[in-house]
């Protein structure tokens, strides 16, 4: 037997269970792991929190934009720079900004995770979160989609194929599913669509689709759909004449900074008519996937004889656009859903026997004009039947306005989506609200006054210091909350927020940053470098565990001899296995 100092135990446990691999199998779970923290915290034990009720459930607030935020913004740790300098706090205009104010720069870090300032596409970094939540019991990331018709597809891929591979080397890790707008937006039903086409619809990482009621689930305002139902997808087109036999045609097109979306561009002699030019075959037809912003969608084609064409941009998919120009040339005329409109779209041309394109339509400034999708009545009843729509109340104070509303963030938990007396579907917990007690209203998180990781009910702020933040006073109120309720899913915020804008002004406060801002006044849980290390962890482990019970530790069997000769057969029967 090898013997280890108490102290050494204690750090080997806490990395053991920090820095699990695929060791921790679908077996094991890692969540019968023991541990402390540093603040002395003792994970619960089998015995205090029995066997695991498989009619609990745990999901937990995820983002996956950092793919987008770390590609287009450099990783400021504003709660480094604030430190001990509260002069600069609410001065959005004081020189030490300065350096913050690049072009481009609109989100800054309030800490440094564990694992760095990742890119929000490093396979490594996944895996670690996924066999961390994964071991502490957690069933379901909730992606956040919240903003506009963003849905950070090229993050969510990236962190489905690092689920497909755990699960092939049997890591038991949780699902996903996702958080939209929370109201019913256009941008809402945008991104319906958008998910629903790219992903559930050809059943992309369906192994790890989170499901409610026999359906996977998705927190969004169903009646989104109706705001566009049986709209038409936007048609871009462009008639244009050449003088000499050409080869290719290729109009410019956005996709809006993410290098997302569809297009297909087809090309037709032109009959007199949009109408009659589309009644006959095209020349030659092509969908562009995913292409890069502010490229050319290139058409090519057998050699055409001089004369008069039109194309055409249809079926677009996310958010795409053409580049258009804000004047008229003599060459084209352009078209917006079969009506002429001024402005040409820009547009070169390869003519015969030539290797380069040449402009069609010139001009000195263009302006990025977006194409709308469809939805058909038939693409609509098929959304709306394939999820179970559990739409996001967004109110801290207000209890749910339907009887369907889940939550994300409250002062006080509460429990939502009756299911008897006395039972409900899901309660929210949150590590901190960004909310004043000074006014009583929503504010931001360099605020007065604010709810921070120290702040709670019954003690208000007696409990603040500049260490408080070390034992997490709100989330543990919250969870006791929570608790008592006993609801079938605790929703937790959140996981790996970390990134927030800078404003002017916001909610009456000056310089603010809205939704995180240092070790205090935030709400993320993943482990970080310094500050709180990895205590959130912890302790949202520990709450789990009492929420819904935890694995039993497999007894040892009795003392045997074994030879040591190479012949590992006599193992087979020693419990339990490292």
């Amino acid at each position: 037997m090898i013997t280890f100092p108490a102290k050494s135990i204690l750090k080997i446990t806490a990395l053991f269970s920090l820095y699990q691999s695929t060791f921790i199998n679908a077996q094991s779970n890692g969540t019968n792991l023991p541990a402390i923290d540093q603040l002395g915290r003792k994970l619960p034990t089998h015995d205090q929190v029995g066997d695991i009720d498989p009619n609990k459930k745990v999901a937990i607030f995820y983002w996956t934009w950092h793919e987008g935020h770390f590609a287009r913004n450099r990783a400021f740790n504003i709660g480094k720079m604030t430190k001990g300098r509260p002069e600069i706090i609410n001065n959005y205009q004081h020189p030490d900004w300065d350096p913050l104010a690049i072009p481009g720069q609109y989100t800054f870090h309030w800490g440094e995770p564990l694992f760095g300032f990742y890119n929000g596409l490093a396979p490594w970094v996944f895996r670690k979160h996924l066999e961390l939540l994964g071991a502490a019991g957690v069933d379901a990331l909730f992606f956040d989609a919240s903003n506009g018709a963003l849905t950070w597809r090229r993050g969510y891929e990236a962190l489905g194929n690092a689920m497909a591979q755990a699960k092939a080397d049997g890591v038991d890790i949780p699902q996903f599913a996702f958080i939209l707008n929370f109201s019913a937006q256009e941008s809402t039903a945008d991104a319906l669509i958008q998910l629903y086409r790219n992903l559930y619809q050809p059943s992309l990482y369906k192994d790890s689709w989170f499901q409610w009621n026999h359906k996977p689930v998705i927190m969004a305002y169903p009646e989104s759909l109706q705001k566009i139902k049986g709209r038409s997808p936007d048609e871009a087109a462009q008639r244009f004449t050449t003088k000499a036999p050409f080869t290719a045609i290729a109009p410019f097109t956005s996709s809006f900074s993410n290098d997302f979306g569809n297009l297909t561009i087809s090309l037709y002699t032109w009959e007199g008519s949009l109408a009659a030019s589309k009644s006959k075959d095209p020349i030659s037809i092509k969908t562009h996937k995913d292409f890069p912003n502010n490229s050319r969608l290139e058409l090519t084609f057998p050699s055409q004889p001089a004369g008069e064409y039109i194309w055409i941009l249809s079926d677009p998919l996310e958010s795409v656009g053409v580049l258009q120009y804000n004047h008229n040339t003599a060459k084209a005329v352009s078209y917006l859903n079969g009506t002429e409109i001024s402005g040409d779209y820009k547009t070169d041309i390869r003519l015969d026997n030539t290797e380069t394109f040449t402009p069609l339509t010139t001009g000195s400034q263009t302006s990025s004009k977006k194409l709308n999708m469809g939805l058909s009545q038939s693409l609509a009843n098929e959304i709306l039947n394939f999820f179970t729509f559990r739409p996001m109340q967004p109110s801290y104070i207000n209890g749910p306005t339907r009887p369907d509303q889940w939550g994300w963030c409250q002062l006080q938990p509460k429990g939502r989506v009756s299911t008897g007396p006395g039972q409900f579907e899901m309660t929210p917990v949150s590590v901190a609200q960004n909310w004043s007690e000074q006014t009583n209203s929503l504010s931001a998180m360099n605020g007065p006054k604010i709810r921070g990781r120290s702040f709670t009910n019954a003690k208000r702020f007696s409990l603040l210091t500049k260490q408080s933040y070390l034992h997490g006073h709100n989330f543990q109120e919250q969870w006791n909350q929570a608790l008592k309720i006993d609801p079938s899913l605790i929703f937790i915020t959140g996981w790996n927020e970390w990134v927030m804008g800078r404003n002017t002004e916001w909610q009456g406060v000056k310089n603010a940053f809205p939704d995180q801002f240092n070790n205090e006044y935030s709400r993320d849980i993943e482990p970080m470098k310094g500050g709180f290390g990895d205590n959130y962890y912890y302790q949202m482990i520990a709450n789990i565990r009492r929420f819904k019970g935890m694995k039993a530790s497999p007894k040892s069997t009795p003392q045997k001899a074994i030879k040591i000769d190479g012949n590992f057969a006599e193992w087979l029967n020693v419990k339990p296995d490292y």
